[in-house]
């Protein structure tokens, strides 16, 4: 995973009954993820209803990268959710438990405006 301030790798679990990825705060905020103005009414499995903060941020996983929506909260650990996995063109095999591209993957070329 790559920060808009800083350039740093970290693991992140991929949860594929998440919808959004999530950052534990200090973490989004050292990597210079750009807050919203705006808070995330998320149903959880559970089926209670949490807010979150939610913010902007490049995320790179596997060589593939985009600028992802991320809800921050106080969670342990980075979660990797649907909504990046399949922008980014990927899944998780069900029998081995890998991420794999689930199609090709055409780099954004820098645009000039």
């Amino acid at each position: 995973m790559k920060g808009l301030k800083t350039e740093r790798l970290h693991k992140m679990f991929v949860d594929t009954g998440s919808t959004f990825s999530i950052l534990p705060r200090k973490m989004a905020e050292e990597l210079g993820v750009q807050t919203a103005a705006w808070r995330e009414r998320v149903v959880l499995a559970d089926g209670s209803i949490r807010e979150f903060d939610v913010g902007w941020g490049y995320l790179e996983v596997l060589g593939r990268g985009t600028v992802a929506k991320i809800l921050l909260s106080d969670v342990d650990e980075p979660v990797l959710g649907t909504e990046t996995l399949e922008t980014l063109g990927f899944r998780v095999d069900p029998v081995t438990g890998k991420v794999e591209p689930s199609r090709a993957w055409a780099a954004r070329a820098p645009t000039r405006v």
